[in-house]
């Protein structure tokens, strides 16, 4: 689900039509295909979906030039292929796309080249190879997040032979080498602010940090790792860098926060560990980040049994629902920052839960109907008032659902 210009964009599977592209206004008067871009009943797959430029922009299977770059401005016959970035019925296959000041990078593979960095600037003559890292038709394969930007600069991972960490500023001849890793031990760090000049990652048992440069990547403390068993990469949170890592040999999640100093890096919270909140024994804490409400970010972690809901401002942790879930959707109205949603699941009963991450205002407010078996994916705010999210209902399947904040004015708070 992809928020684009008021809509929300997405790929889904029509009786006649296979996989192909929808959007929806949050109604179902509002919700259709947009464009048979395979048509008949064959899928073109829409997927990558990421606004640059005022577009939006995705890779889909047409049947003709295999799995390639397109473009949509929210109508039908603005829906239409970019670029056939390898010529022919062969597929590209270009993912990852990440937004890099008046540019979109992502990696694409074609015949000559392998797999390697690309660049378009919105038109078809501006889509080009961006740097053969791993020269000739060997694949460097590099691996793009939109998060790990660190300033103007895009650090990501790919294979010059070696395992390697790179920096771009999507210009030709921006690409940096920094430093040979293991992808295997690398997690690098989301960022919830945008002035992010930092990016972490750990190389094999030990923290470190870069700025995006050559001479700022250093080691920021030994036998500290990011990930831990869970593998979550961390959060900036006002100006505070969290995440879930383990410490030695140990498989166990903490919860860490650092500002990119030794002495700086520390747990904040042992969460299996400390009596007032283990429940059972586990080898994971940590099962990730929720949304953030003034300065605050929600805590899904592992109790041994199952999932509790925690809050941090980057300095305390405390208990934000006194109660056990099997798994947890968050979602905040995207013009309303000072509450947050939560859907949560416990047997196959799904309830709402609405808080402003104080216990005083932490409340069941409604109940799914009919109960539901599994999550699919995450739930999106659609404006102030409603969001659409997924899940695999007994009545219906897998299918999309509309959630109308309720007034909470009169709901009483339960613990």
């Amino acid at each position: 689900l992809t928020l684009f210009d008021g809509k929300v964009y997405f790929a889904a599977n029509g009786e006649d039509t296979g996989v192909e592209l929808y959007v929806s206004d949050g109604e179902p008067d509002g919700t259709f295909l947009l464009k048979d871009i395979n048509p008949g009943s064959g899928s073109s797959n829409p997927s990558g979906f990421t606004e640059f430029g005022g577009k939006l922009y995705f890779r889909a299977n047409d049947g003709t030039n295999g799995s390639e770059l397109w473009v949509t401005d929210g109508t039908t016959s603005g829906t239409t292929l970019l670029a056939d970035i390898n010529q022919g019925s062969s597929s590209s296959n270009p993912s990852d796309f990440v937004v890099l000041g008046d540019n979109m990078v992502f990696e694409a593979t074609t015949e000559n080249e392998g797999t390697e960095l690309w660049v378009t600037d919105g038109t078809a003559d501006g889509t080009k190879l961006l740097s053969d890292i791993q020269a000739g038709s060997g694949s460097s394969s590099p691996q793009l997040k939109a998060e790990c930007k660190a300033g103007d600069l895009l650090v990501f991972i790919a294979t010059n032979g070696t395992n390697a960490l790179f920096s771009t500023d999507g210009t030709e001849g921006g690409t940096t080498f920094l430093k040979n890793i293991s992808t295997d031990n690398t997690i690098l760090s989301r960022s919830l602010e945008r002035n992010n000049d930092k990016i972490y990652f750990t190389y094999g048992p030990d923290l470190w940090v870069t700025d995006g440069t050559r001479s700022g990547t250093k080691l920021v403390q030994e036998g500290v790792s990011i990930g831990g068993a869970s593998r979550i990469s961390p959060y900036l949170l006002d100006g505070k860098t969290l995440f879930f890592g383990s410490q030695g040999n140990g498989t166990l999640d903490n919860l860490w926060v650092t500002d990119g100093t030794e002495s700086g890096t520390k747990v904040l919270f042992n969460g299996l560990e400390s009596s007032d909140t283990s429940r059972g024994a586990s080898s994971t804490f940590g099962i990730g980040f929720g949304p953030v409400i003034d300065n605050q970010i929600a805590l899904l972690a592992d109790n041994g049994v199952g999932v509790n809901v925690w809050v941090t401002d980057g300095s305390t942790v405390k208990p934000l629902i006194e109660a056990t879930f099997t798994w947890v959707l968050g979602v905040k109205p995207s013009s309303n920052g000072d509450r947050a949603f939560f859907l949560m699941k416990n047997d196959t009963a799904l309830d709402l839960w609405v808080s402003d991450y104080t216990q005083r205002n932490t409340k069941r407010v409604a109940t799914f109907p009919n109960g539901v078996s599994s999550s699919v994916g995450e739930a999106l705010a659609l404006d102030e008032a409603k969001a659409l999210f997924t899940v695999n209902s007994a009545d219906y399947g897998v299918e999309l659902w509309q959630l109308e904040f309720p007034d909470v004015s009169e709901a009483s708070p339960t613990r």
